[in-house]
């Protein structure tokens, strides 16, 4: 007998997203040029999210930053990426076609999180815009909590497979 779980699980449109690496004071001044990213905001607490209108940074690592933005913003990040090879304190690369993401939402989505990950994700531990790498299904993944459920990206080269994992466990064939 399979069990119901009320989620609903959605794959999320393509965003750009930007590989930041450098000290957090430098990348901030180094930033300050690029009015393309002046909403840019960096989070104040390891494996956090900032976010800003459409744009959020993802601090996932010492010294190692995601920022995820509307495709539309591509060619800059682009741009940006560009002005950092000349760099030997800062590293910036476009990864947008490198992870695919699902959205789970709905009473249960801590169910399938639970199901899937070994992550402790209680908010006393992973709070609200809490972010992290992980293993999911036993891929590596990227896990964001959101006000209404989370986010999960994964190499797109696993995304269909990471699909059909979720639609065993919810016992669902529309995923």
């Amino acid at each position: 007998m399979s069990m119901k779980y009320q989620v609903s699980i959605n794959a999320s449109v393509l965003q750009a997203m930007l590989d930041l690496k450098g000290d957090q004071p430098c990348l901030q001044n180094w930033l300050r040029s690029w009015p393309e990213l002046a909403d840019l905001v960096f989070p104040d607490v390891k494996n956090t999210a900032g976010k800003c209108n459409d744009t959020a940074t993802y601090w996932i690592g010492q010294s190692h930053w995601l920022v995820r933005a509307p495709l539309e913003r591509e060619a800059a990040l682009a741009s940006i990426a560009r002005a950092a090879e000349t760099l030997t304190d800062v590293s910036a690369i476009v990864v947008s076609d490198a992870m695919a993401f699902y959205r789970i939402q709905g009473p249960d989505a801590d169910q399938i999180i639970s199901i899937a990950s070994p992550l402790d994700i209680h908010d006393s531990v992973f709070p609200f815009n809490g972010v992290t790498y992980t293993e999911f299904f036993g891929l590596k993944a990227l896990i964001i909590r959101c006000n209404d459920g989370f986010e999960i990206g994964t190499d797109r080269s696993y995304f269909d497979m990471m699909g059909d994992c979720f639609a065993h466990t919810v016992g669902r064939s529309d995923l």
